[in-house]
């Protein structure tokens, strides 16, 4: 087993540098798919808003443009998710200040045309990419950004992470073998478009 490890190879970048010291990604030979999940709604406490900027921008675009970059790379066939959100397809929400939603929005419309530019990247080596665009889910990012009370309810209640589960499976399986390039709306309906 320990001859069909090695590490994958990401290039060196500050944000990975300062943020990810303490991670160490490595990858099976035999790995076919990845789910790659970065999200953050607003910059760190105290940050300017370009640093606020600055930081969601690298955590949800860039950081999965050079993890998906290098696992194209490495693989050989095999599928990638990539995790947007319904506020990257509509732009429409109310969470946060004007300009964190915003940022997160454009963040994550960004993610949905990294999903369509890698794709036609990783398509001549058989991987597909794809992404999901939740609506609201259940998770402590939601709880982050929530006015303190819960604020108005949605029309649609928040989804389970296990019904985002689902659908990321499915993209990661044969079954979506001939799927690439896609972004599924998984909102229960909160955004048709």
């Amino acid at each position: 087993m320990e001859d069909q490890i090695k590490p994958l190879h990401l290039p060196s970048t500050s944000i990975a540098q300062r943020d990810y010291t303490n991670m160490r990604f490595t990858t099976l030979l035999a790995v076919t798919s990845a789910a790659l999940v970065a999200g953050v709604f607003k910059g760190p406490e105290g940050a300017s808003a370009q640093e606020a900027f600055d930081f969601v921008m690298h955590v949800n675009v860039r950081a999965p443009l050079i993890l998906a970059s290098a696992l194209i790379e490495q693989m050989n066939g095999g599928y990638i998710v990539l995790v947007g959100s319904s506020a990257g397809r509509s732009g429409a929400g109310r969470l946060g200040t004007a300009t964190e939603y915003a940022t997160y929005a454009a963040s994550k419309g960004a993610l949905h045309t990294l999903v369509r530019v890698l794709s036609r990247r990783a398509a001549e080596k058989n991987i597909m990419v794809n992404g999901v665009a939740p609506g609201l889910v259940s998770t402590p990012l939601l709880d982050s950004v929530r006015p303190p009370g819960g604020g108005a309810k949605p029309a649609i209640r928040p989804a389970d992470p296990k019904e985002l589960g689902w659908p990321i499976a499915l993209l990661c399986s044969p079954m979506a073998s001939y799927i690439s390039g896609a972004i599924v709306d998984v909102n229960g309906g909160s955004f048709i478009g």
